[in-house]
């Protein structure tokens, strides 16, 4: 992965490792990934909605008025997650059922 400031795809990067990491277990991880892309793409619905499921549950975040203006306008909903090819359809639920404990669609 090349981790340079200039390079558009790195958001789409730490989307991507946060949801491994998140799928891991590893949530705090997770959510410093989710951060990250969402930092570097704020205007991208995709990096709002991974860091809004990383983040989901933890009511520090989940609770700033900044979160939830960012939730507010992701335009993707929950089950976006249930399109993906998961071997584990398990964990596309996970994510979908995350997506709405942060709020997203509501």
């Amino acid at each position: 992965m090349r981790r340079v400031n200039f390079d558009p795809q790195n958001p789409l990067y730490f989307s991507l490792i946060a949801l491994a990491l998140l799928l891991d277990g590893q949530v705090d991880a997770a959510v410093e990934a989710a951060r990250e892309g969402h930092e570097r793409n704020p205007l991208g619905a995709w990096n709002a909605l991974v860091y809004a499921v990383a983040a989901s549950g933890n009511n520090r975040i989940m609770d700033a008025t900044a979160f939830r203006k960012m939730v507010n306008r992701i335009d993707l909903p929950p089950s976006h997650f249930l399109d993906f090819p998961f071997l584990d359809q398990g964990m596309a639920e996970e994510l979908a059922a995350r997506a709405k404990i942060a709020g997203v669609g509501a």
